[in-house]
């Protein structure tokens, strides 16, 4: 609650048009990494818990030779092109992963259609 007053206020003072304009694409696109983020953990997640299944993780990289940083952003990159026409080699391995990929298809059909209705 308190970062919308912030932004409202920061809204009303702006005068100009094209400031808003560029206001509102900043803060898609900070909304847009935001959620990328919450998915990329729940993608992580998912390819974590099972070892007895096949998972995407067991195929994306080695644990004891990949650190954090190369885990999270093969996670994010999955999850940005979740939302996009990009592709990338980690694919789905398993009905849950399978089932947790279509539920972000469908949701970043919507969000799209929300970010492009509210430009």
């Amino acid at each position: 609650a308190k970062h919308g007053i912030r932004l409202v206020s920061v809204v009303n003072r702006v005068q100009s048009e094209d400031w808003l304009v560029i206001l509102r694409i900043i803060w898609l696109f900070v909304l847009l990494v935001f959620i990328n983020h919450w998915i990329s953990c729940g993608w992580y997640a998912i390819g974590c818990i099972d070892a007895s299944l096949e998972q995407w993780s067991s195929k994306a990289f080695d644990p004891e030779v990949h650190g954090f940083a190369y885990r999270y952003t093969t996670s994010f990159h999955w999850a940005v092109t979740q939302f996009t026409p990009a592709s990338m080699e980690v694919v789905p391995r398993n009905a849950l992963e399978r089932a947790f990929n279509v539920g972000v298809i469908f949701f970043g059909l919507v969000m799209f259609s929300s970010f492009v209705s509210s430009m």
